[in-house]
């Protein structure tokens, strides 16, 4: 199926936290699933790691996955970089596309990189979010694991056997 991008909704004007670069606005809503049918978030914790994870399970009408997607897809091309403001304050973000999963009908993986002050200390860290997001039929899972300096990956595996899980339920 084809799907025209020309056509999809307009870009937010409310994004939390709010953000320089109207691309960049785009790939938070997205993450977001602002644009839903329905949508149910769960967090991960995991054994040994401090840094939660969260899995949401985003349900489109019609083809609005695919059009979710294209967005998505179109705005990574243009968001490098933005800034923003958020409870703690402001900050400057970059954005790196990476190598997604060959998983469902398609996969986007991206990480948003975060440069962080840390009381007392002389030098930045580095925080931010690894974003996976996976399309399943009318379905999007987006799985997130907040990191540091890079380090903290959504575990594949938990990945998978979600994915798989929201195949068989659609096919019932």
């Amino acid at each position: 199926m084809s799907v025209n991008i020309e056509d999809s909704a307009p870009e937010s004007e409310n994004t939390f936290p709010p953000v320089s670069d109207t691309s960049c606005r785009t790939v938070l809503d997205t993450v977001e699933a602002d644009d839903t049918t329905a949508s149910v978030s769960s967090i991960f914790n995991w054994k040994d790691n401090i840094w939660p994870g969260t899995a949401t399970l985003a349900s489109y009408a019609d083809d609005g996955a695919e059009r979710a997607f294209q967005r998505l897809r179109k705005a990574l091309k243009k968001c490098k970089s933005y800034s923003g403001v958020s409870n703690g304050g402001e900050y400057d973000a970059e954005v790196e596309v990476g190598k997604a999963p060959d998983i469902g009908d398609e996969a986007i993986a991206f990480r948003t990189v975060i440069p962080l002050k840390l009381s007392g200390e002389a030098e930045e860290a580095l925080g931010g979010r690894e974003e996976i997001f996976v399309r399943t039929g009318t379905s999007i899972a987006v799985f997130s694991q907040v990191q540091s300096e890079r380090k903290g990956n959504f575990p594949r595996q938990v990945i998978e056997e979600q994915i798989e899980r929201l195949r068989k339920a659609q096919r019932s």
